[in-house]
Formats: structure tokens, sequence, C-alpha cells
């Protein structure tokens, strides 16, 4: 049943864990990751990644790997020019939800560190006539330094042109009290990392609704 596939799940990522700790190897590390996603375990996921004495490129490959599978579960995908505007402060995660994006077809992301960096490129861009063509979307990560995803947020929503883009909130911080949050808000979506294939869903369906 399926409680029972779960129990297992979680006692073999147990196990993972323990040889990930000896070993400190990618096979083992990657034993972890893949069974975290398997289980949609975002703690343990970024607990492995972060404590990891793996060097970033090692890391970088495993989740390339792991960004591979999801984007192939996909299939054929058009290209789509439809520009994304990308708030997420961690190097590894911004490059993981990129590469997934550029192979789900979604060629044209503009990433920057902070909610901050993103503010003030929308805030530029806004009044622009060919506003459409440098942004149809936007997707921010909650905790990062300078400004906080809540907060732009709140300041795309609360803006008469800005209001109108889809934002969606992509974060492993989404509990029910953060939920209600980015709701009141104002945000379109919100997906709780790492479920990069759900997100190139929302996006395909926001995209959609507001030609």
């Amino acid at each position: 049943c399926a409680y029972t596939r779960v129990m297992n799940y979680k006692a073999a990522l147990n196990c993972f864990k323990k040889a990930w700790r000896l070993n400190q190897n990618q096979d083992s590390l990657k034993s972890c990751l893949w069974t975290a996603q398997i289980l949609q375990d975002e703690e343990n996921f970024y607990e492995i990644v972060s404590n990891s004495t793996l060097d970033e490129s090692e890391i970088a490959a495993i989740l390339e790997e792991y960004d591979h599978v999801e984007a192939d579960a996909l299939g054929e995908r058009n290209i789509s020019e439809a520009p994304i505007v990308l708030a997420e402060d961690s190097v590894l995660l911004s490059k993981m939800i990129v590469d997934c994006l550029h192979k789900a077809g979604y060629k044209n992301v503009t990433k920057f560190d902070n909610g901050q960096e993103a503010w003030d490129y929308l805030s530029a861009i806004k009044n622009d006539a060919d506003f459409s063509s440098k942004v149809r979307c936007i997707i921010t990560d909650i905790e990062m330094p300078k400004m906080d995803g809540h907060r732009l947020t709140k300041l795309v929503k609360d803006d008469p042109v800005l209001k109108k883009t889809p934002l969606i909130i992509f974060s492993s911080l989404i509990n029910e009290e953060m939920y209600l949050k980015g709701k009141s808000l104002g945000a379109d979506e919100q997906l709780s990392k790492p479920e990069i294939g759900h997100l190139v869903d929302v996006i395909d369906h926001l995209l959609s609704i507001t030609k």
C-alpha cells in the first residue's frame, strides 16, 4: 500500500544519509537527494545539500542530473520566448531552476540574486512600451537578502502596471501560515521546492490565461 511504500522510502533515506555521512561521495549523496525528491522531503533535501563536503561543481552535477529527470518527464515541448524574471539567492538552486526552465522551452530567463534587484529591474521597465517583451511572469523565493519575496510580491501586486503580471512564490518555506500570507499579498501561485516539474505546468497555465 502507499503507506508502506512511503515508510520504506523513509527507511531507505535514513540508510542513505548514514552512508553519505560516512563516505561523503557522489553516489551516496545522489541516493539521498533522489530519495528525498521521491518523498518530496524538502527539509532533508536542502539539509543534505547545505551540509555536504562535496565542492560546488560536484553538487551541481548531481542537481543537473536530477533536473534532467524532472525536465524529461515533461516530454517534447515547444520553444517559448516568454520572458521570465527569477529572484533566487541560492547559486545552486537558481542554476537548477534556470536549467530546467530552459529544457522546458523557456529560454528567456532573467535571474536576480534578491528581491531588491528584481524590483529595481521591474520598476525601471514597467512603463516601457515593450514591457510585455521583457517580463511575462515573475518567480520569487521567500527568504532572500535585501528584500524578501513577500515584500517583492506586495510591491508588484500594489503597482497598477505590474499587478497584471503573474507572480509565483517558489520556496521551501511554504507552510499553511506562509501560504496564507502569500495569498493575502496577491501571489498568483505558491509552490514548494523542489517541485520543478509542477512549476513548469503552473507557468504554462498562467501564461495561457494572461496572453
